[in-house]
């Protein structure tokens, strides 16, 4: 992995005081991916990595970055690409409107690895057609998964959960005033997370 190359070829370049490492990232080092967390958590890591690999070897005229491709026409994405079930929902995320070519992607890492590059360090370089942009702006294409997240995240707070007569209500009105297309599809799932957390998270607090 990548870090075991970083160990591999990092004593060389330090002692040449010269190198380029560019690693190969993920959208999924940027935010988080339902239903891929292993892979998400990975990415995340090597961001990590290429940043305090970074802050560590600068002064040695070595730069450490990453890029995070967006949705390339590769064998890897062939179900997001030609399943219907799939493929429109990912391509109305991103604001280009289409998947990128490998030929779009290579010349990112070309610039990263050249001497034009030779003051960049540290930066985390999404080529992605705009999707993690959109996506962390609340874009109109991806309200529905920026709401989910809102919600969710919302739910953690203590003013978001209450226990009431032995059942668990919502309080919505916060998440309603900021995302007023919130669903009724999506407070169910809401209550279904909640119906899954730990009983002893969702008892009255006594009274003082």
């Amino acid at each position: 992995g990548a870090f075991l190359c970083l160990q591999e070829f990092l004593p060389d370049m330090l002692e040449r005081k010269w190198g380029r490492i560019v690693n190969v990232a993920s959208m999924a080092g940027l935010m988080g991916m339902p239903y891929i967390i292993a892979y998400t958590a990975s990415k995340h890591a090597l961001v990590g990595l290429t940043r305090a690999a970074a802050a560590e070897v600068g002064k040695h005229g070595v730069t450490v970055n990453a890029v995070c491709p967006g949705y390339v026409e590769t064998p890897m994405t062939e179900t997001i690409r030609t399943d219907e079930r799939f493929r429109g929902k990912y391509l109305d995320r991103i604001p280009m409107g289409r998947w990128a070519e490998p030929e779009e992607i290579a010349p990112v890492f070309v610039f990263l690895a050249s001497d034009a590059a030779s003051y960049v360090t540290g930066q985390i370089l999404a080529a992605d057609g705009g999707l993690t942009v959109a996506l962390m702006a609340f874009g109109l294409e991806a309200k529905t998964t920026l709401t989910q997240v809102l919600f969710f995240k919302s739910l953690a707070s203590q003013a978001t959960l209450r226990h009431c007569s032995g059942k668990v209500s919502i309080n919505t009105s916060l998440l309603e005033a900021l995302r007023p297309d919130l669903s009724e599809q999506l407070k169910e799932h809401a209550r279904s997370f909640i119906r899954r957390l730990p009983s002893k998270l969702l008892q009255p607090k006594p009274s003082v």
